[in-house]
């Protein structure tokens, strides 16, 4: 044994040895960093790692056989050593050797095992979710009216893989946009976020239903497992079939889960015509435009006039009338809610554990919450939400309604980790674009929040949602000229006769009577808001005592209930001096503030709060007045000033009509170097306007901030009226493009 020994350490192979090891380690640990970097597939890196162990071998041999020495490469039996002896370190060189040695085979053992902690391959262990796409499956059918069938198929299989707790399935809103798609399954399992991939496809012909679903590794491309199946084409049997692939698909993942039981077994319809109709509805709902929408209404009502027990249906029309209130007013709140509360509380006495229905009524109780912040409402809504996301973790709508609320309870970060987990599910959810600005803002995160949604444009560039959001945003960021391209841009996109209602106040303030005219005009007589509307043309024209005249005229019918009825109507009192007129309407549109000294403002009603103080003042009650105006101004001193998320000149104002006029002065200017021009946005009064700056007036600072603001006008009306004349807007857009991103590069 010495003799071997002392023949190894004569020939070098101890140092080759220890030196292939210290290279195949680098080898090794480079690879495994890099190749999946370039998306080599693990069965490559796999072989790779073995061919490194194997030249080990041979380096061993080449070492025994050969010695390198001044002449070259030479056979050992050729070369004449003489008196040569061995330098005497065996003890070192055996130390180098073995820890080398040790940290080849761990590194050899944790790359092909698949040990290494960081491996970002599909995760087995029980405690972990697989993130799952299921991808819309193609209709083979000759006749295209089976689409609904295909559909209909997909869109159960998701909402039974969607009951797995260890499973995270992408929302049918996103995966909907690979619908014939050229991107590879690593490319979409990148864009998503998710480690399994299920495709399939659906042939109708005659009375027969032949179905093929494939599950494949997203970051490999591996198929895991593949299956047909044939049934016959009654509905009943398609939805068993369904159970069977739920059931088989889950077998064929690498996770932990509890077979199938209860409710998700159940056929939602037997009616073919029924699922048709709903399936019809589900696509038109997704697209969240104002037709479609309507569309989506009578879909449902349709499928529930067919088949009155179907559960999903009325679940889903209630989630679609209280959509048409909340995005586009086509409904009053209180009409909406009945509907939709009846159509909820019908699915869930069908079915008592439809995740769906508890989150709409959810939906529906915040909303009404929202509009008076009175009673218990956001507890009952909190209640159903984390009962619909117990039934159904995966469901992202749920969790986009709960994070609105969370947002009206000044619950902020939670809010954003709510949506941002919507985000997640659904990462091409349209709804979560434009919610998540606004809780940027009110971080004061205002270029976040243009950047979210010019991103938004660029992903749904045919919605005219966020140019609505954007248009907004922008005016309360003091760019006039930009809010009006994206307002413009709006109704360009829009089929709503209300898109892009905010230009009104731009064109008041550019004094653009002509397109007031215009928009007006174009409003159906039958539109819901239309005899509001007609009150709020007068009081943005200036004329408070017809504004109030008309608006007084409705205030017992249904159109009090419109949302913005009574701050028009107190505002026009306030500025034709009846104060108390003004006092009552500003009480029932915010009855937490009647007979109560200690009320409650926060910046849901501190613009309100603020003119009731005002109010007050005017009529004689200055402890009362004072009280509102100062809780008023300790509930907004930590909120942005800017944005549609701000209070904008509310601090200047408070101080203002209490009299600390130098402090409102530093404020004003303090708003004007941020960029502000006007205070239209944010309280529906023209600064030049508003009572409670009335003290500001004559003092020359002011005189020389309002100078400020109207040469910063005039430049934006220029701009206003050269894309007006051009008819061109896109250089204004551009310009809202290079300036936000300018800012973001600082």
């Amino acid at each position: 044994m010495k003799g071997l020994i002392f023949e190894l350490r004569r020939r070098n192979v101890f140092k080759v040895a220890a030196g292939y090891a210290l290279v195949a380690w680098i080898l090794i640990e480079s690879g495994s960093v890099l190749m999946p970097t370039f998306g080599v597939p693990d069965w490559f890196f796999k072989i790779y790692v073995l061919m490194v162990f194997g030249g080990f071998i041979v380096a061993m041999i080449i070492a025994w056989v050969f010695e390198i020495t001044p002449e070259g490469v030479r056979l050992e039996s050729e070369i004449d050593r003489g008196d040569e002896r061995v330098v005497e370190r065996t003890g070192l060189n055996l130390g180098l050797i073995v820890l080398l040695a040790v940290a080849l085979v761990v590194s050899i053992t944790f790359n092909v095992t698949g040990l290494r902690g960081d491996d970002d391959r599909v995760d087995t262990s029980a405690d972990e979710k697989t993130w799952v796409a299921i991808l819309p499956f193609e209709n083979r059918s000759v006749d295209p009216e089976n689409a609904f069938l295909t559909d209909g198929i997909h869109d159960d299989l998701m909402d039974r893989l969607q009951q797995i707790d260890a499973l995270h399935i992408i929302s049918r809103t996103s995966v909907n946009a690979y619908r014939d798609t050229t991107k590879s399954l690593r490319e979409i399992g990148e864009d998503l976020g998710v480690s399994v991939i299920v495709e399939g496809s659906v042939q109708r012909a005659d009375d027969q239903v032949h179905v093929i679903v494939r599950v494949f590794d997203a970051q490999t491309e591996e198929r895991l497992w593949s299956d047909s199946f044939d049934r016959d084409a009654a509905l009943s049997s398609v939805f068993e079939l369904q159970s069977e692939v739920s059931s088989r698909i889950v077998a064929a993942l690498p996770i932990a889960a509890a077979d199938f039981d209860g409710p998700v077994h159940r056929a939602p319809t037997q009616a073919p015509l029924a699922f048709a109709a709903y399936v019809e509805g589900v696509n038109q709902l997704d697209q969240r435009e104002f037709g479609s929408l309507n569309g989506a209404r009578r879909s449902f009502e349709r499928a529930i006039e067919i088949d009155p027990d179907y559960a999903r249906a009325y679940a889903r029309l209630g989630e679609t009338v209280m959509v048409l209130h909340s995005n586009f007013n086509a409904m009053l709140l209180d009409e909406a809610a009945t509907v939709a509360s009846e159509a909820v509380d019908r699915s869930l006495e069908l079915d008592p554990m439809l995740a769906e229905g508890y989150a709409v009524r959810g939906m529906i109780a915040s909303t009404r919450w929202q509009s008076t912040r009175l009673g218990d409402g956001n507890v009952r809504a909190a209640a159903d939400f984390e009962k619909a996301l117990a039934l159904n973790a995966n469901l992202s709508t749920a969790r986009v309604w709960y994070s609105t609320l969370l947002g009206q309870e000044n619950r902020i970060d939670e809010a954003i980790e709510m949506l941002g987990s919507a985000m997640e599910l659904d990462p091409r959810n349209r709804i979560p674009y434009v919610n998540m600005p606004g809780l940027l803002a009110l971080e004061g995160r205002t270029n976040e929040a243009i950047l979210l949604l010019l991103k938004t444009l660029e992903i749904f560039p045919e919605w005219s949602v966020p140019n609505d959001y954007l248009s907004r945003h922008l005016q309360g960021l003091g760019r006039i000229d930009e809010a009006v391209a994206w307002a413009v841009r709006m109704r360009e996109t829009s089929d709503d006769p209300l898109a892009g209602s905010n230009s009104l106040g731009l064109y008041r303030l550019l004094g653009y009577e002509t397109e007031i005219d215009a928009f007006i005009n174009e409003i159906p007589d039958g539109h819901p808001v239309i005899p509001v509307g007609r009150g709020y043309e007068r009081f943005i024209r200036g004329d408070y005592a017809a504004a109030l005249e008309l608006l007084e005229a409705l205030q017992d019918t249904e159109y009090a209930k419109v949302e913005f009825f009574y701050p028009i109507l107190s505002r026009a009192a306030v500025m034709t001096g009846d104060f108390a007129k003004a006092r009552e309407w500003l009480l029932r549109d915010n009855p937490r503030f009647a007979g109560d000294t200690s009320m409650p403002v926060d910046r849901f009603n501190a613009d309100a709060a603020a003119l009731l103080g005002y109010v007050e003042l005017e009529l004689g009650n200055a402890s009362r007045g004072a009280a509102l105006l100062d809780s008023t101004l300790a509930a907004i001193t930590d909120l942005p000033r800017a944005g549609f998320s701000g209070t904008g000149l509310l601090d200047v104002r408070v101080l203002a009509a209490r009299g600390r006029k130098t402090e409102a002065l530093d404020a004003l200017e303090s708003a004007v170097d941020e960029g502000f021009v006007s205070n239209l946005f944010f309280d529906l009064f023209a600064i030049d306007e508003d009572p409670l700056l009335a003290s500001l007036r004559e003092d020359v600072r002011f005189e020389a901030l309002r100078g400020q603001m109207q040469v910063r006008l005039d430049e934006m009306a220029e701009r206003v009226d050269a894309a007006i004349a051009s008819g061109e807007w896109e250089t204004l857009r551009d310009r809202t493009r290079s300036l936000t991103r300018a800012v973001a590069r600082r």
